[in-house]
């Protein structure tokens, strides 16, 4: 069951199948395996990339940390693999940033990236984000949200 609709992937989602102290390791693994059996069609941004080397060397996010050399390597992975396809800001990013920033209504200074990845969504013709952090994306009307694990467990 292949879907057709490319799903990017969250940061969160990168970063908990890293993690396996977390509790969502498990449904980011579940994820993860069903890119690489090509039964979803992943999807990854430059700007994921970033924030994932950020968080997953950060003692104060994650209980252990990658070095820079093993984060790196997890980067890379992303890069090289066919299963993940990667998205990059083009021309019309900015331009979808600046009318999404003028339609909503920011609760925080930290929705500015949300909003920055929402534009780099739209432009690569991605309208699926999977995340752990539903409620940072539920009301931008553009995109679909698809949370990463169950209502059960929230």
């Amino acid at each position: 069951m292949k879907t057709s609709e490319p799903i990017l992937f969250d940061t969160n989602v990168l970063v908990y199948n890293q993690d396996q102290d977390s509790i969502h390791y498990k449904e980011a693994a579940f994820f993860h395996k069903k890119t690489l059996s090509q039964e979803i069609t992943a999807v990854v941004s430059s700007q994921n990339l970033l924030e994932f080397a950020a968080v997953i060397t950060n003692p104060k996010k994650i209980v252990r940390p990658l070095s820079q050399k093993l984060a790196d390597l997890e980067i890379e992975k992303y890069l090289k693999t066919s299963f993940f396809i990667i998205i990059y800001p083009n021309e019309k990013s900015l331009s979808l940033f600046t009318g999404l920033f003028k339609k909503y209504h920011l609760g925080n200074a930290k929705q500015a990236f949300d909003l920055f990845l929402i534009a780099i969504m739209l432009a690569n013709d991605v309208r699926t984000i999977l995340t752990a952090n539903y409620k940072d994306f539920e009301k931008f009307k553009e995109i679909r949200v698809v949370k990463l694990y169950s209502s059960k467990k929230e």
